[in-house]
């Protein structure tokens, strides 16, 4: 009687295991399946808005040298050092992090590629920073030292942020 029981108990529980398995992964492949299907709507959309150019004022975060600027067009930066441009000589910032507009984000993994953006920018003045004083002091020493430095800078204007092509949904999205 008890081995009975004891057999009825086992089956009962790989049957409940099997069913409960069979079940989660049935629910995780539908939640899987509806997620694919989400982003594949949004990257249509966001490829509706850049081939139709309806997306409006862009913005991206770019990096120059060690420091990330979030910029739009028409703004000013300023960068830490003489970059190796001339006076009004165009350039393209090809370090972009980040694009984006009002409804959608573009973010890269860490850069996005060159032939989707470009960002135009135009070097407007090359100059030296407010004058910084370093005093050195210390009492009953007679030690006195005051240094002057001013640093130069390099002041570029953002002409264009543009999206080039529309995205493609990745491989394991149009796997599925």
């Amino acid at each position: 009687m008890q081995r009975n029981l004891f057999t009825t108990l086992q089956l009962l529980r790989s049957t409940f295991r099997r069913f409960c398995h069979n079940g989660i992964a049935k629910t995780q492949q539908s939640a899987v399946n509806s997620q694919v299907e989400t982003s594949l709507s949004v990257i249509s959309s966001v490829n509706e808005r850049i081939t139709n150019r309806t997306h409006g004022h862009l913005f991206a975060v770019v990096k120059l040298g060690d420091q990330q600027f979030k910029i739009a067009t028409e703004d000013i930066i300023v960068c830490d050092g003489h970059l190796p441009v001339s006076l009004g000589q165009k350039i393209f910032l090809q370090k972009v992090l980040c694009i984006g507009a009002r409804e959608f984000t573009l973010i890269g993994t860490p850069l996005l590629p060159k032939e989707k953006v470009r960002v135009k920018a135009t070097c407007i003045e090359k100059t030296l920073s407010n004058l910084e004083i370093d005093y050195f002091f210390v009492r009953r020493k007679n030690i006195r030292r005051l240094r002057l430095t001013r640093k130069p800078l390099t002041l570029l204007r953002i002409n264009d942020i543009e999206l080039l092509e529309p995205l493609q949904p990745s491989e394991t999205e149009s796997k599925s």
